[in-house]
């Protein structure tokens, strides 16, 4: 599950999702600028088309500026 809110990266929110069956939850720990929650899920949909792995997705994603390093994969 891909959460592009605002604060739904943090643990306990993510452990709840968890528990209720997802397999991985994506989350921002903190207050995404207006286009990252846009621009979040379709890099880690480029990324995965590519073939790369989700951990390496959100590696990746996070690496790419500030705004996004806030991202957090939870499995």
């Amino acid at each position: 599950m891909i959460a592009t809110g605002c604060d739904t990266g943090y643990p306990a929110l993510a452990q709840a999702v968890l528990d209720c069956g997802a397999s991985a939850y994506v989350g921002a720990c903190g207050a995404p600028f207006g286009y990252a929650s846009l621009f979040a899920p379709i890099y880690l949909f480029y990324e995965l088309t590519e073939q790369r792995t989700l951990s390496e997705a959100i590696d990746r994603l996070r690496r790419h500026d500030n705004e996004l390093e806030m991202w957090r994969l939870y499995t």
